[in-house]
């Protein structure tokens, strides 16, 4: 038995995915059996659903996909369970798609190096001290470790074997293969595939990383360290010293551009302060802005997670509300 998913949580579709994987024609195979047993499978007809289903969808490669509900079914899912007869029918048909198997085999291999990322930061930062530490970690940029274990799953024989490219096995395809063979285009296809989803993780992963490391208050935390202040604070001024100099731009547009710059922010203006005050030099009273700030909870889940363990000692159930005072006064909680 696998695991139900949590579509809630994060990566939880992966974690799932990966459990399911070893057992994907075990379980087709006995659903296949149990279906034709009680004569609800047409082989036929399966096909017909999925292939009518698949060609109404439109291809997402360049879109971003909308967030929606975890408790609705997508509408392409919708439609192939209205057609089934029943749910072992609709499983049939499912796991009897190759292209859904190759699909979730590439995703889970790629998002191998984000799960990673992630298990690391909800149980790194489970005090003041490792938060701080991780949000120094993240401007000197930790990210691009994860972005260079992406990239590299475009290369490493293991990672391609796992999403079902590479026929021919380690090393150069024979010179006497066929290039239009079938087993070659199926390769070039999920090589494609494989390449867009990576492109497009760590497209999305790069603004991330700017923000940490380049951004404001995201590079703050480099004045934290001795050896990157210096040049932490020249950045910081030219960036102020700009931002103010582009105040004799009255036109609407620049002025909406000034209005959303993070030097208009309470936490930045006192830190930027601080700084001027002194003469452009570091203080105790700006170290202790920013240790202040930056040792806090680097992600909510640590603090769902706070949460959820009282919730279960209290009521013995996670969806039962937990005693306001009760969630404020715990020490373990004051301790974070």
């Amino acid at each position: 038995m696998s695991a139900k998913i949590g579509m809630a949580r994060w990566f939880g579709w992966v974690d799932t995915a990966r459990a399911f994987l070893p057992m994907w024609h075990r379980r087709l195979l006995t659903l296949t059996f149990m279906c034709m047993l009680t004569g609800t499978l047409d082989t036929g007809k399966a096909l017909s659903m999925l292939g009518r289903v698949a060609t109404e969808q439109k291809s997402k490669y360049d879109e971003d996909v909308k967030k929606t509900a975890t408790s609705h079914e997508p509408d392409d899912v919708a439609k192939l369970r209205r057609a089934a007869q029943n749910a072992a029918h609709l499983a049939c048909i499912c796991l009897g798609d190759q292209s859904l198997l190759e699909n979730c085999r590439i995703i889970v291999t790629t998002m191998g190096p984000l799960r990673q990322w992630h298990t690391e930061q909800s149980t790194t930062l489970r005090s003041t001290k490792d938060a701080k530490d991780w949000y120094i970690q993240q401007s000197r940029g930790q990210q691009m470790v994860v972005m260079k274990d992406l990239w590299c799953t475009l290369r490493v024989d293991g990672a391609l074997e796992k999403c079902g490219i590479g026929v021919w096995g380690p090393g150069v395809i024979p010179e006497h293969a066929d290039v239009e063979s079938l087993e070659i285009m199926n390769d070039s296809r999920l090589a494609e595939i494989l390449g867009r989803l990576v492109v497009s993780t760590v497209a999305r992963r790069l603004p991330a990383q700017l923000w940490h490391s380049h951004g404001i208050p995201g590079c703050f935390p480099l004045l934290l360290v001795a050896e990157s202040r210096g040049d932490t604070i020249s950045r910081i001024r030219k960036q102020y010293e700009a931002w103010k100099d582009c105040g004799r731009f009255t036109t609407k547009a620049w002025k909406d551009i000034l209005d959303r710059s993070p030097f208009n922010t309470v936490f930045v203006e006192k830190v930027v302060a601080l700084l001027e005050n002194a003469g452009w030099a570091w203080s105790d009273e700006a170290e202790q802005a920013v240790s202040e700030a930056f040792s806090t909870a680097g992600s909510s889940k640590g603090v769902e997670d706070a949460f959820h363990g009282y919730r279960i000692s209290e009521g013995k159930s996670v969806s039962r509300a937990l005693a306001r005072q009760k969630a404020w006064m715990t020490p373990r909680f004051l301790s974070c």
